[in-house]
């Protein structure tokens, strides 16, 4: 790993969590961070919020498909953490993400309707990951990332495959380890 390849925060920080939510981002800004990552779903009128799965009560306090809910009674709502509490946290819509995030940083959205936007790269799980693919998925002209790695070790490996970015729940913390192991090579 001759240098560190950009560290995309997953679901905005996923540490600090609740994902994709303000919190997490107010602690991924706070650090060292070459991109944010989030998922995304269509509401019924449109606009698209950061969330991770459209069946609502998996994440947050409403229930029923995004689809089918209004953006307004979606920012009501109120996340979930980890294990499922709810938080005070409530979803943001992909235009406040955008309108907050600092304009140099890659913003990587992940969502079905991508592929009619003509996909410019594809995330890939670390361990499915090797040379031959990521040469193929370059000559195809797709950027390559990874899927989610919080381990440096993991993180190096990733590297050395000459990814474009590594997507990451902590994207601070992994730096320093990354820097820490190219400063001991």
């Amino acid at each position: 790993m001759a240098t560190l390849p950009p560290l995309y925060a997953h679901r905005l920080g996923r540490e600090p969590g609740p994902d994709s939510s303000r919190a997490a981002l107010r602690a991924t800004l706070a650090g060292p961070v070459h991109g944010l990552e989030t998922d995304v779903c269509l509401t019924g009128d449109g606009r698209l919020v950061l969330l991770h799965d459209p069946w609502l009560s998996t994440g947050t306090t409403s229930r029923g498909w995004a689809h089918e809910a209004e953006s307004s009674e979606l920012c009501h709502a109120r996340l979930r953490d980890r294990d499922g509490a709810a938080t005070n946290e409530t979803p943001m819509l992909l235009d406040e993400l955008l309108d907050v995030a600092p304009g140099d940083l890659a913003v990587q959205v992940e969502a079905r309707w991508g592929a009619l936007a003509g996909v410019g790269g594809v995330c890939i799980e670390h361990f499915l990951l090797h040379e031959g693919l990521v040469d193929r998925l370059r000559l195809d002209g797709l950027s390559v990332t990874t899927g989610t790695v919080n381990d440096a070790t993991l993180a190096a490996r990733a590297a050395a495959l000459g990814v474009d970015a590594i997507t990451t729940d902590r994207p601070a913390a992994l730096c320093g380890e990354l820097a820490a192991m190219l400063l001991a090579a």
